[in-house]
């Protein structure tokens, strides 16, 4: 049985100005994706931190629709990110193999959540 090729969906989406406003407001509030941070853990608080930033929207969201649209986002980047790291030469590699490069217009946005995401084996 041959194996189904995945289907990229980076390559048809377009990103809105809602998204990048999103990435944005979500990017100056780290205890929202940084996991070191106290506020990470305290759920009462970041749930009122997205709800400022889905009043904050220029289309605004509530506080749950701004997290559901965020977390899909940080998924599709999770996703690339672990392409791009599979793909690099492992030390001592005599391959040849290009990096894999996404072309998904919100991954170079998003690349400050590299360090909080550990992509699984």
């Amino acid at each position: 049985m041959e194996k189904e090729e995945e289907f990229d969906y980076s390559n048809t989406y377009d990103a809105s100005p809602d998204d990048l406003e999103l990435i944005k407001l979500v990017r100056s509030n780290p205890g929202l994706w940084n996991n070191s941070l106290k506020i990470y853990n305290k759920i009462e608080e970041k749930n009122l931190v997205w709800s400022m930033i889905g009043q904050n929207l220029s289309t605004p969201l509530s506080g749950l629709d701004a997290q559901k649209k965020f977390s899909n986002l940080r998924s599709t980047f999770g996703r690339l990110y672990k392409k791009v790291v599979q793909s690099q030469p492992k030390s001592g590699s005599a391959g040849n193999h290009p990096v894999y490069i996404p072309s998904w217009p919100l991954y170079n946005e998003l690349l400050f959540l590299k360090d909080a995401i550990k992509p699984r084996k």
